[in-house]
C-alpha cells in the first residue's frame, strides 16, 4: 500500500500541467475532499477541514500541488491506521481463542464431580 501511494506521488511531481489545467483540476481536488469528508466521523471531516483550509478562488498549480500532496497523505494515514486497528482486533482474537484452548473455562468447584460444596441433586423416589 505505502508502496503504492509513494510512487503515484513520484508519478505526480514528474508531470508537467499546464497552466490551464489549474480550474479543472482545483475542482477535482474540491470534490475529492468533499468526498472523503462525508465518508467519514465528523471530527475526521473537522480534521480534514482543518489540514486543507484554503483560500477561495482560484489557486496556481503549486498551490494545488501541495493541496493533492495534503489529500494523499491525510488519506494514507487514516488507511494505515484503520489497517493498524483491523491488525490489532485481530490478533486480539487469536489470542483470546489461544487463551480459550490452552486454559478452558474451569466450572466453580461446588459444580465438579466430587466438590464438596456440591448442591444435592433432586431426589429420585
Amino acid at each position: 500500500m505505502r508502496f503504492l501511494l509513494n510512487a503515484a506521488g513520484q508519478e505526480r511531481h514528474q508531470v508537467a500541467l499546464p497552466p490551464q489545467a489549474a480550474p479543472q483540476l482545483q475542482h477535482l481536488l474540491e470534490a475529492v475532499r468533499a468526498d472523503l469528508e462525508r465518508s467519514v466521523s465528523p471530527a475526521l471531516a473537522g480534521e480534514l477541514r482543518h489540514l486543507t483550509h484554503w483560500p477561495a478562488g482560484p489557486r496556481g498549480l503549486d498551490e494545488l500541488r501541495v493541496e493533492s500532496v495534503t489529500l494523499l497523505g491525510w488519506t494514507s494515514g487514516l488507511v494505515l491506521a484503520m489497517l493498524g486497528q483491523l491488525e490489532a482486533a485481530q490478533l486480539r482474537q487469536q489470542t483470546a481463542a489461544q487463551q480459550r484452548t490452552l486454559f478452558p473455562p474451569r466450572l466453580p468447584r461446588r459444580f465438579r464431580r466430587g466438590g464438596r460444596d456440591r448442591e444435592p441433586g433432586p431426589l429420585i423416589t
